[in-house]
């Protein structure tokens, strides 16, 4: 199983985009979880779209380290 770590991605407004998932020995580029440019930008949002963004990362198999 390979693990990997979030990186959370922002514009230039400070507003998130996404998350990348990165190998945690290669630090390589794994896969990413964009952004719904629909949903408002709020803290309860943010953490909704990181347990979500780490959920999906499980079920595809990865062992997400936060």
């Amino acid at each position: 199983m390979t693990s990997v770590y979030p990186i959370d991605q922002y514009n230039k407004d400070g507003n998130l985009t996404g998350i990348e998932f990165l190998d945690k020995i290669t630090h390589e580029f794994q896969f990413q979880a964009l952004w719904d440019d629909r949903e408002e930008q709020t803290q309860k949002n943010r953490e909704e779209f990181r347990k979500w963004a780490n959920n999906m990362a499980k079920n595809m198999g990865f062992d997400v380290c936060v």
